[in-house]
């Protein structure tokens, strides 16, 4: 990236995204006029600064908005920028289409990407991860209510077919 699109940048740092894997494929989530979905080509930039609207100046979080709206299991939020991103923007686009009065507002909130080489395998290792991370307390308790079982049927057993004594020999 050159340093004249990062001073443009600049100002909506730090600006957060939303990935997910559909199929093994990586796609963005994208806002449309009044929900989300997923894309394989675009995803919404959340940035930060300042706004305005109506209701008057707002002050923006983008990676806490990209948050909020990453919520779903399956879901990642990344910095844009940072090298753990899956994705590149296309910053370019996104930049001009931000220019454009009125212009298209999907355009202005969801930028083309591209997935980096490495992005599927990224997401695929995070999901595995995540999966690890809830089965493994569930493996856990199963092994130790096993072991507890295994242990009462030893007594039980014990109890109802005892083992055989030196005493119990010399009684008969």
């Amino acid at each position: 990236m050159h340093d004249d699109l990062k001073a443009k940048l600049e100002r909506y740092l730090p600006i957060g995204v939303v990935v997910t894997l559909v199929d093994n494929k990586v796609h963005g989530i994208v806002e449309h006029s009044f929900s989300m979905a997923d894309d394989p080509k675009r995803v919404r930039c959340f940035w930060s600064g300042k706004a305005y609207s109506i209701l008057g100046e707002h002050q923006l979080n983008g990676m806490k908005d990209a948050a909020h709206n990453g919520k779903k299991s399956g879901e990642w939020v990344f910095d844009a920028l940072s090298d753990e991103c899956p994705i590149d923007v296309d910053w370019e686009k996104w930049l001009a289409s931000l220019a454009q009065d009125p212009g298209d507002k999907f355009a202005k909130r969801n930028a083309p990407f591209t997935v980096k080489p490495h992005g599927v395998w990224q997401l695929r290792a995070m999901q595995a991860e995540k999966e690890l991370a809830s089965l493994k307390p569930r493996y856990e308790t199963a092994v130790k209510y096993n072991n507890e079982a295994y242990e009462m049927r030893q007594k039980l057993r014990d109890v109802l077919d005892p083992p055989e004594t030196e005493e119990d020999e010399d009684h008969v």
